[in-house]
């Protein structure tokens, strides 16, 4: 499966609209919700969603920065995890 400009264009203003939620905080920077925009964006929503939750697995716990640190950028697994996943199809 190849991307085309518009879907690229579509997902990074899902992934800009979800990284905004952390300024009025309503938590939409999670890997599981900016999988599930991937998912509909790409026509593969269970695929996504799988993807989604492992990325919620591996951050689990590191939603709060201990002591004055940065947490971890959900960004990787959320959009370019789901986006390898689905454009590779099972060809890895």
């Amino acid at each position: 499966m190849s991307i085309n400009v518009f879907q690229a264009i579509l997902i990074g203003l899902w992934t800009a609209f979800c990284f905004s939620g952390m300024l009025l905080g309503i938590y939409t920077n999670r890997c599981i919700v900016l999988s599930f925009g991937v998912g509909i964006i790409l026509g593969d929503l269970p695929t996504a969603l799988a993807m989604g939750a492992i990325g919620e697995l591996a951050y689990m716990g590191f939603g709060v920065g201990a002591g004055g640190t940065v947490p971890p950028n959900p960004i990787g697994p959320g959009i370019f995890g789901t986006l390898m996943a689905i454009t590779s199809a099972g060809k890895v």
